[in-house]
């Protein structure tokens, strides 16, 4: 029974983590879309199939209660997506502190990207 449990909370932790990862690949992609300007000439296209495809993904793994997991992180998961696009950028973009997007808007796979 322990071992039953023991992997039933491994397969949740595994699904939690993967529409966290899906989520803060969104943000990433949503922020170099709309922020960094001087790249998008070149990579709109590109990013806009990643955003639809995660998206895709994510809405294929996600439940009630993972939905809400993503609502409740949602502060630290654009924290994390932030510091990736700060470093991809070299600090040369403005981005938000905060995150400009509601749960929503990131899972709707026709805002913003289509």
């Amino acid at each position: 029974m322990d071992n039953l449990i023991e992997e039933l909370e491994e397969l949740g932790t595994e699904r939690k983590n993967a529409v966290v990862s899906l989520l803060e690949q969104i943000i990433r992609h949503l922020l170099l879309l709309q922020y960094w300007t001087s790249e998008a000439e070149y990579n709109s296209v590109h990013w806009k199939e990643e955003i639809y495809t995660f998206r895709v993904q994510l809405r294929r793994k996600i439940t009630t209660n993972l939905r809400n997991y993503l609502e409740s992180e949602l502060d630290s998961i654009y924290k994390d997506a932030l510091g990736f696009v700060k470093i991809k950028t070299q600090n040369l973009v403005n981005f938000p502190l905060e995150c400009p997007y509601t749960l929503e808007q990131l899972l709707n796979i026709e805002w913003f990207s289509v």
